[in-house]
């Protein structure tokens, strides 16, 4: 036993021995060892012991090896960039212009530097590749250094255990077969040591070296956004430039109709208004300068400030060291001092900035006004020095102060000053968003180092209290301390209870802000839908990576995460139409629409997520607040667990001194005495404080991107407008080309007839007086020259139609660029918001993996905390480590998260490509060449309708002279047929023709009416006075006025027809009823007086004849041309009309003899032949009788009867009835014979 002893003790002894010689090692060798591992190191046995050993050698082995491949594959790829990198010549390489250079150069110049610019703009990704490529060697650089520093920081274990293995080798515990080569000795870990001390200064060269690259990289990105800048201002220089050739062409062509006096005053009036301009032109120039200067002064002042140090401090330590912690608030009022006084710097840098680029529009403006009045004074000065050098110009006539050199000079330098103002201007606004991030970041530094500064208060406060209650404790009784304790006690319970209720309104408010912010990453925008599925290759990427980091096996098949609803259907991306130039406008109309929509839907989307955003903000806000009345609370109660921890240290203490009896100690003192209370209170006062941190981060976050996403609706929604009108003048102008390109055969009949009405409008008021009088008198020639008249102003006013829809056609342009002028700078205000967008998803992307690294690695959380504030000057809160229960889950969900980040990302990287494609060349520049194009087209058209018209109506007099100049002398022919046109010179030969025609007309005029004359004078002669003659009496004024009126009628009609030239077709028509009209209303008139002149004719009666009209008897007293005037035998004066008189059946008894006699009755006793005898006797006894006759009749039952009849004249016949009857009666009382009494009866 004593021997074994002896062994175990020499064993133990030589085994500390070794031991304590290790140490010594380590210690003279200066390798940091920690002593407890190292002396457990003989516990391993010897497969464990080897194999730590070969871990420990080879542990940065892999990650070298895979590093240097990753180098070495990066290094290849900026290679490769490198030979994609165009080489450019700079702007100064282009052929100098010519002094004045023709707009067609001019244009041909901008093409070449569009075509650099666009070489330019090609390099940028290149750049940023590379940038990206450096900055992942950096890091992986840096990786490897960590790895090897780590490793050599370790190398005291390695170096002990190797060691240890070779004390096994030599003690036989261990053969030479089971220890590998490198193991036996401590030789090849000194080798290794040496080679990864020569490799950390290696890798340490390689990072200055790629450090140095990306300056010089920085230094060429900043050279060619200069680049890029510089061209962009020349080539919009240029565009101006051509404007103003174009002007002082324009306006060259308005000069040359002017004299040389009104040239000179033109000059003079000019030249003083020009003096004022360019006077507040160099103010402006100035004032701008004076605003840069400042601004750089300041900013150079600012860059020479460094922030004050400040050595971070523990909550604990606040706590417990108050020197230091007095110290600690000191450098933290410096800093804060510091920042205030940078934000104040940096505010006034950018108001500078802001009122140059104010400046900078007003240079513009002003250089625009000065260009024109160089242009029109250029253009005078040129006219006036040609006349001059001729000695046209009359002495005195120039003002005193024509100077064209000097004049000429100025323009140069206006030039010169506005490009290099425009060019500084580019340097301001492109080191707008660096100071204003650089504010960002003064203002989170100021409001981060405010809120330390309230820690420290608050510690310094509670340290001053936590002394206070400590001699308050001192100087109690013993039954006021206990009282005091007991107090302490309850207000503990009553802040215990407060914070279980507190507790709950908490977490239900971080539900509220969890289903507010899912609502919130649930609206996506209206490209995600279509960036997810193209990106689903990337998730895989990602998780594996995390995966491999968290040593989690990738499971065969990955789950895929929900397509977002606010995109269903893939939206189409505008197309490079620019790149088709065969695309017709429709095609434009097309794809604006379609830009038009997703801008709609991004609007949409916009307002949708500021909506959550608010949301979010309000819940946020709820939290907090819930937060600060917890930590409030949790304040007062970590003060009372403090004061009962303090009060029963005091009490303990007073019982050790036997001033507080056992009997009065609380039961559970041990219990209070416990620090388990006061850590809880402290763990969860930091966690709900980690807690307040983390939701004020994502406030001003939440609020900074509030703030800058309020500024989308605005630009989006002028964007919107300014699209929206372009679509509408686009479809109009559609319709405008359509209707230029309708041929007369497809005109309505309306319209033609319309242009026929308006031709014949435009010929009537072109005609002056005499041409309108001439144009009464009738000819075929003439009556065809006016077709062809009208004929030409109809081509005339067609040309005007399509002169007015081709104006209509170049004012819908010109307002198409005037709103892609108004669509640029939208563009470049929208792009930098874009970007600062982008910047804000990278950098969330980062902050995302940096929580996943801190999550899955606790011990390196500090570290990276450290390192994100390096990079970013920004603070990150540490999150808590995953549960290793729900590790997966918990992994999954924070990938998912970082995918839909990535996605946004790229769906913002598509936006940004959309409007950079819709701002460059081949987008809204490219759409302006078109409008531009199609606007020289118009003129173009405009220019050869114009001539068109021209010929018809007659060309201005400098466009004569401008033919002249170009196609040399003209014919007098020639002349004419120039200025007066085609309309002028058959005006002039309808009017020779008309002449002819009214001298031809005026001898018709005057023949047809000598005519007519001659025929009613013949009739006069020949017929009326012969009818007064025979009739007796004088024919009727209206019968003469009547035959009149119808032969003047006739002679009217004649000339109508025959004078000028005129259908009398419908004349004769009108005629016809109006001659109906006026015979109805004097029908009976007209009848009386033709019936009277056919009685005069024919002569029926006379006056003083005695006549039977229409059953009334009487002698003709009167007759006219409309009455026959009878009187009765009843002595009763009969006017009959004429008519009636010619209708009825007359009688005329004056100049005619009668049948006159009767019936004679006698007794029948008498004889016959002897009555008849007698009877015969007795008549032929009166001469007015004739052809007397006596028949005897017969005899009837009373009487015979004897006819007795005469022929008498009529107008006698009563008279000699009368004595014939008397005559019978005496000559049959003388014989005796009695007469029968029988009446006699009238046989007439």
């Amino acid at each position: 036993m004593s021997n074994m002893k002896k062994i175990a003790f020499g064993f133990v002894g030589g085994r500390f021995i070794l031991i304590t010689a290790l140490l010594g090692i380590i210690i003279g060798t200066g390798i940091p060892v920690d002593a407890a591992e190292k002396l457990e190191l003989y516990t391993l046995d010897n497969p464990a012991l080897i194999d730590k050993a070969g871990t420990l050698l080879d542990a940065v082995e892999p990650v070298l090896k895979a590093q240097e491949r990753a180098l070495q594959h990066d290094a290849r790829r900026i290679e490769a960039l490198e030979k994609r990198l165009a080489r450019i010549a700079p702007l100064e390489a282009l052929p100098v212009l010519p002094d004045t250079p023709t707009p067609e150069e001019l244009e041909k110049r901008i093409e070449e530097i569009e075509n650099l610019h666009q070489a330019l703009k090609r390099n940028i990704p290149i750049l940023e590749e590379k940038m990206a490529l450096l900055n992942q060697q950096r890091n992986r650089v840096s990786e490897s250094r960590q790895a090897l520093q780590g490793w050599l920081n370790g190398i005291g274990v390695l170096k002990s255990t190797v060691l240890e293995i070779q004390w096994r080798l030599e003690d036989g515990t261990l053969t030479s077969g089971q220890v590998p080569g490198n193991l036996a000795d401590l030789g090849a870990t000194r080798n290794r040591q040496i080679r990864y001390e020569q490799g950390l200064e290696s890798l340490q060269g390689r990072s200055d070296a790629i450090q140095n690259e990306l300056e010089i990289l920085k230094a060429e990105q900043e050279k060619l956004d200069q680049a890029i800048t510089a061209t962009e201002v020349t080539a919009k220089e240029l565009a101006e430039r051509i404007q103003q050739t174009q002007k002082a062409i324009a306006f060259e062509k308005q000069l040359g109709r002017q004299s040389i006096e009104q040239l000179a005053s033109l000059y003079r009036n000019l030249i003083e208004e020009h003096e004022g301009d360019i006077g507040t032109y160099y103010l402006i120039i100035n004032r701008f300068n004076q605003l840069w200067q400042q601004a750089q002064q300041l900013a150079a002042d600012l860059e020479t400030r460094k922030p004050p140090p400040v050595k971070e401090m523990s909550l604990e330590a606040l706590t417990y060291y108050p020197v230091k912690a007095q110290a600690y608030a000191k450098a933290l009022e410096a800093r804060v001092a510091f920042h205030a006084q940078e934000i104040g710097v940096l505010d006034e840098v950018k108001a500078l900035y802001e009122k140059a680029i104010q400046q900078r529009n007003d240079i513009e403006v002003k250089n625009g006004e000065l260009a024109d009045q160089f242009t029109r004074l250029r253009a005078i000065a040129k006219l006036l020095d040609e006349h001059r050098s001729e000695a046209e110009i009359p002495a005195g006539l120039l003002p005193p102060n024509f100077t064209p050199e000097v004049l000429e000079q100025n323009a140069q330098e206006v030039v010169s000053l506005t490009s290099e103002a425009l060019a500084t201007a580019e340097k301001v606004k492109s080191s707008r968003p660096a100071i204003e991030t650089r504010l960002q970041t003064a203002r989170t530094a100021h409001k981060e180092f405010i809120v330390k500064q309230e820690t420290v208060r608050t510690a310094l406060v509670y340290a001053e209290n936590r002394e206070k209650q400590r001699d308050l404790f001192q100087d109690l009784k013993g039954e006021e301390l206990i009282e005091k304790f007991n107090a302490s006690s309850q207000s503990l319970a009553q802040a215990r209870k407060n914070l279980s209720e507190m507790r709950d309104q908490v977490e239900l408010a971080a539900d509220k802000v969890a289903g507010a912010e899912l609502k919130l990453q649930s609206t996506k925008g209206p490209l995600f839908a279509t960036t997810q599925q193209e990106m689903m290759p990337l998730l895989g990427e990602i998780r594996a990576r995390i995966y491999g980091l968290a040593d989690i096996k990738l499971p065969e098949k990955q789950q895929v995460p929900g397509v977002g609803s606010a995109a269903a259907a893939p939206l189409q991306i505008l197309q490079k139409w620019g790149d088709e130039p065969d695309l017709p406008l429709g095609g434009l109309v097309t794809e604006m629409q379609t830009y038009l929509d997703l801008l709609s839907s991004r609007l949409q989307f916009i307002e949708e997520n500021r909506q959550q955003e608010q949301t979010l903000l309000k819940v946020w806000h709820a939290e907090k607040v819930g937060l600060d009345e917890l930590i409030d609370t949790l304040n007062d109660a970590l003060l009372s667990a403090r004061q009962i921890r303090e009060g029963a240290i005091e009490i303990q203490k007073r019982v050790g001194r036997r001033q507080i009896r056992p009997d009065q100690v609380p039961p559970n003192l041990d219990q209070l005495m416990d620090r388990t209370i006061l850590e809880r209170l402290r763990e969860e006062l930091a966690t709900r404080r980690q807690r307040k941190g983390r939701v004020e981060e994502r406030l001003v976050l939440l609020e900074k991107r509030v703030q800058a996403q309020n500024q989308f609706p605005k630009h989006f929604n002028e964007l919107f407008g300014v699209l929206d009108s372009k679509i509408r003048v686009l479809q109009d102008q559609n319709k405008y080309l359509a209707s230029f390109a309708v041929a007369y055969a497809d005109w309505s009949e309306t319209e033609k007839k319309n242009l026929t009405q308006e031709a014949i409008r435009r010929l009537t008021e072109s005609q002056t007086q005499l041409e309108y009088l001439l144009s009464f008198f009738a000819s075929e020639r003439g009556k065809a020259l006016t077709e062809i008249q009208l004929e030409y102003f109809a081509e005339v006013i067609k040309l005007e139609k399509k002169l007015k829809n081709l104006s209509q056609q170049q004012q819908a342009f010109d307002r198409l660029l005037s709103l892609s002028e108004k669509e640029s700078p939208l563009m470049e205000e929208i792009l930098p918001l874009l970007h600062e967008k982008l910047a804000a998803l990278e950098l969330e992307i980062r902050r995302s993996e940096a929580h996943i690294s801190m999550q899955l690695d606790p011990q390196k959380a500090a570290e990276i905390q450290q390192q994100w504030k390096k990079e970013t000057g920004k603070t990150l809160s540490i999150p808590t480590p995953f549960d290793e229960k729900n590790k997966k889950d918990a992994l999954d969900a924070a990938i998912e998260s970082l995918f839909e980040i990535e996605v946004k990302r790229a769906a913002m990287r598509k936006w940004i490509a959309l409007f950079e494609n819709r701002h460059s060349r081949f987008g809204l520049q490219s759409e302006m060449g078109i409008y531009q194009g199609e606007i020289g087209d118009i003129k173009a058209q405009h220019k050869t309708l114009e001539r068109q018209l021209n010929a018809y109506t007659g060309f201005p007099a400098q466009e004569i002279r401008q033919i002249q100049t170009l196609e040399g002398d003209l014919s007098d022919h020639e002349m004419k047929q120039l200025r007066l046109g085609e309309i002028g010179i058959t005006r002039a030969d309808h009017f020779q023709v008309q002449q002819k025609a009214a001298i031809m007309a005026v001898g018709k005029f005057f023949a047809i009416l000598l005519i007519a004359f001659f025929l009613i004078r013949t009739i006069e002669i020949f017929l009326w006075r012969r009818l007064e003659k025979k009739a007796g009496q004088s024919i009727p004024h209206l019968v003469r006025g009547m035959v009149a009126f119808i032969i003047y009628t006739v002679a009217f009609f004649m000339i109508v027809a025959f004078v000028f030239g005129k259908t009398i077709t419908g004349l004769l028509a009108t005629s016809g009823v109006l001659a109906m009209v006026i015979g109805l209303a004097i029908q009976m008139n007209i009848s009386n007086i033709f019936s009277g002149l056919a009685i005069n004719l024919e002569r029926p009666f006379k006056i003083g004849d005695m006549v039977k009209i229409d059953g009334h008897v009487g002698k003709v007293e009167n007759m006219n041309w409309r009455t026959t005037r009878i009187r009765s035998v009843w002595n009763w004066s009969v006017t009959i009309p004429n008519h009636q008189a010619a209708e009825t059946i007359i009688l005329n008894y004056s100049g005619q003899h009668a049948w006159q006699g009767g019936s004679v009755y006698l007794e029948p006793g008498q004889d016959p032949a002897e009555i008849e005898k007698l009877l015969t006797e007795i008549l032929e006894r009166f001469d007015a009788i004739k052809e007397p006759w006596v028949m005897y009749a017969g005899f009837n039952d009373w009487a015979a009867d004897y006819w007795v009849y005469y022929l008498v004249p009529y107008t006698e016949r009563n008279s000699v009835k009368n004595q014939v009857h008397n005559a019978i009666w005496q000559e049959f009382s003388q014989r005796g014979i009695k007469p029968m009494l029988k009446k006699f009866h009238n046989v007439s």
